[in-house]
């Protein structure tokens, strides 16, 4: 550990060295994030399951028709304007606002958790984050309108290019060739969304690790990225490729598992839960390799 100080008496914390930023030594911090996540969508799913309930209280089999084969029951419902229908999507647009407002601050604290340890080589306590978190949490917020930002201008090509090239490439290169045109200029924007999210960590990773400003940070992160571009998109990619892997294959249990009452659907709620924490897990472990890629590069600038 080095010997860098971010706080006083007991909210003493040393910055690691930069083997040692492993998320898997942070079982805490991954629960945090977690957390985060599970509150915010029990606030949604809760008054969705209570709506379907009331919706389909009198049906035969239940909401066990919502299972079926095709989701056209589902569908069904989700169709009709009602006034349910028009609280759920408030409701959803509320937490999603509040998600993106607040995710910010179990994301400092998850990353400033890796990056540092007490003098006594232990896991920093929640109340010893507070500093760190309260001195990044604006400068996080900034990076993510950025990243935001870039993200959107990346949909906006391919919608410009959906609407306005799909006639012109069709019409020069034929219909098989210019959709394949089509199709490996919707792949290169796809990349290039990959990339701003990729230096979007790299640099929230910076923030925390070296408090920088979002100018600074960002640096630092679009620094990190040129060192070894092809081993960052990897080690993004792998993990997210991961996470995607699990998330499809627990649609696929629950829609094995969905409609059974009893213990059944008490182990469908434990799946899913299992598949979030792991893939919160495996976003931990990326945010911890981003933060080692920051550290030693910005220990160089």
């Amino acid at each position: 550990m080095s010997d860098i100080v971010t706080g006083r008496g007991d909210s003493k914390l040393l910055l690691l060295s930069n083997d040692a930023m492993r998320a898997r030594r942070r079982p805490r911090a991954i629960l945090w994030l977690w957390g985060f996540k599970a509150a915010l969508s029990l606030s949604v799913a809760w008054p969705a399951a209570r709506a379907i309930g009331t919706a389909y209280g009198a049906h035969p089999s239940g909401d066990a028709a919502l299972f079926a084969d095709g989701g056209y029951a589902m569908l069904e419902w989700l169709s009709r304007e009602t006034a349910t229908r028009g609280a759920l999507t408030a409701l959803f647009a509320a937490v999603t606002a509040v998600g993106i407002a607040f995710g910010v601050l179990p994301l400092v604290a998850a990353i400033a958790a890796i990056a540092h340890a007490t003098p006594e080589g232990r896991a920093p306590r929640a109340r010893q984050l507070v500093a760190i978190v309260a001195e990044c949490a604006w400068p996080a917020l900034g990076l993510l309108g950025l990243a935001t930002l870039a993200e959107a201008a990346c949909g906006a090509l391919a919608y410009g290019i959906s609407e306005w090239s799909h006639d012109w490439l069709t019409g020069h290169f034929g219909e098989v060739r210019g959709e394949q045109t089509l199709v490996a200029i919707f792949a290169i924007i796809a990349c290039l969304a990959a990339i701003v999210g990729v230096v979007h960590d790299l640099a929230r990773a910076a923030l925390v690790r070296f408090r920088k400003g979002v100018a600074q940070a960002l640096a630092v992160g679009v620094t990190a990225f040129r060192a070894r571009p092809a081993a960052l998109v990897w080690a993004w990619a792998w993990r997210s490729l991961a996470g995607l892997s699990l998330i499809a294959l627990g649609a696929i249990a629950s829609t094995r598992l969905g409609g059974r009452p009893g213990s059944t659907l008490v182990a469908l709620a434990c799946l899913h839960q299992l598949v979030a924490l792991a893939t919160v897990a495996m976003r931990a472990s990326w945010l911890a390799r981003a933060l080692r890629a920051a550290d030693a590069s910005g220990s160089t600038l």
